[in-house]
């Protein structure tokens, strides 16, 4: 999967969460501060992800989430 495979899934799961325009989203923007999303939204990403690419991520993993780009890691 290529980087910009991996941001297009992330900002589709996030216009489905934040119910927010993705054309105003850059991966540069972090999840909490600038998106305004909580711990469990982003744990939903995370959830989404896993399901949806068979992977799984690491509990010590999610918690250093910080921005769209710590998700495409």
């Amino acid at each position: 999967m290529t980087n910009q495979e991996k941001l297009d899934f992330i900002l589709e799961t996030l216009q489905k969460v934040i119910k927010k325009n993705i054309d105003s989203i850059s991966p540069e923007m972090t999840l909490t501060d600038d998106l305004d999303l909580d711990s469990l939204d982003i744990v939903e990403i995370q959830i989404h992800y896993e399901e949806t690419f068979n992977v799984r991520t690491e509990d010590s993993q999610v918690s250093t989430i910080q921005d769209l780009m710590d998700l495409m890691a």
